[in-house]
C-alpha cells in the first residue's frame, strides 16, 4: 500500500512538471514593460498672489516637461475659464529643455479671484504630476482709510484698507508689516477670513488666522452660522471673530474690529 502511494506521487508530480512546461512554452512572458513618462505638468503655486493699484500685475508660473533630456523641440497649450489672465498661445521647449517660466499678465480688476491653468490637451497631461495651476489672485481697488482696533494686542492702529470690487476688503500690515489681512463678504455682508499668514511670534514662529467658524467648518448658509463675524452699517464697522493659531497650537479666539474712515 506505502509503496502504491508512492508511485502515485511521483506520476502526480511528474504530470505537473510537464503541464507547466507546456504551459511556460505558449505564454510568451515579458516581466517588464517600460512605459514612457512623458506630458506636461506645473510646479505648485504660492499661496495667494495680492496686487495694489500702483503694482505691475502678473503672475509667473512654471511648466515642465517629463524625460526632457531625451525630447526634441515641443510646444504644448494652456487653457483657463478666467478672464483675469492672459495666457500665450503655447508655450514652447527647446531640444532638451526640462523648464520654462512664463509671464502671464493680470488684469485691473478688483476682487478676490479663484484662477485655474491647465495643460490644454488630454495628450499633453502628464500621468504624475499635477496638470492644473490654482491660485487666488487678490487685486486692490479703490484706497482707504480704516481704524482697527486689536483685542489680542490690545490696540488700536490707524490702517490702510483697500477695497476688493464687492468682494472684500485688505487690510494692509495688518498686524505687522509685510502681512495683509483679507475678508471676503457675501450678499448679506456676512464675512469670511480664510486661512492665512498674520504675524509672527517670537517664540512659536509664523501664526496663522482664520475666522472662527470657519475654523470649525461652518459657513453662512448652514443652520450651526451663528454670525460671530459681521458689518454694522450703520457705524460701517466690521467685527471679525478670529481664531490665532501656530504649530504648537492655538492661541485663543479674539474679536478683531475694523472701523472705515475713508
Amino acid at each position: 500500500m506505502n509503496k502504491l502511494m508512492k508511485y502515485s506521487c511521483f506520476a502526480i508530480m511528474a504530470l505537473s512538471a510537464l503541464t507547466f512546461t507546456a504551459c511556460t512554452e505558449d505564454y510568451d512572458y515579458d516581466p517588464y514593460t517600460n512605459v514612457e513618462n512623458s506630458g506636461f505638468y506645473f510646479t505648485e503655486a504660492s499661496d495667494r498672489a495680492l496686487f495694489y493699484p500702483e503694482d505691475n500685475k502678473s503672475i509667473t508660473v512654471e511648466v515642465c516637461r517629463a524625460e526632457s533630456e531625451s525630447k526634441e523641440a515641443a510646444t504644448v497649450q494652456l487653457s483657463t475659464s478666467s478672464n483675469l489672465v492672459t495666457l500665450p498661445s503655447e508655450v514652447s521647449f527647446a531640444a532638451g529643455e526640462c523648464k520654462k517660466e512664463i509671464t502671464i499678465p493680470v488684469a485691473n480688476t478688483p476682487g478676490i479671484h479663484d484662477v485655474d491653468i491647465t495643460i490644454a490637451n488630454e495628450k499633453d497631461k502628464f500621468a504624475y504630476g499635477p496638470v492644473t495651476y490654482s491660485q487666488r489672485i487678490i487685486v486692490c481697488g479703490e484706497k482707504l482709510s480704516g481704524v482697527f482696533t486689536s483685542q489680542l494686542f490690545n490696540s488700536t492702529n490707524n490702517v490702510v484698507v483697500y477695497k476688493l470690487g464687492n468682494d472684500g476688503y485688505d487690510i494692509k500690515d495688518c498686524y505687522e508689516e509685510g502681512n495683509d489681512i483679507v475678508f471676503s463678504l457675501d450678499n448679506k455682508s456676512n464675512i469670511i477670513v480664510d486661512e492665512q499668514l498674520a504675524w509672527n511670534h517670537k517664540k512659536y514662529g509664523p501664526v496663522y488666522v482664520e475666522d472662527y467658524e470657519s475654523s470649525l467648518g461652518v459657513y453662512p448658509g448652514s443652520k450651526d452660522y451663528q454670525g460671530y463675524s459681521g458689518y454694522d452699517s450703520e457705524s460701517d464697522t466690521y467685527y471679525l471673530t478670529l481664531k490665532h493659531y501656530c504649530a504648537a497650537g492655538a492661541l485663543g479666539n479674539f474679536r478683531e474690529t475694523l472701523k472705515i474712515t475713508r
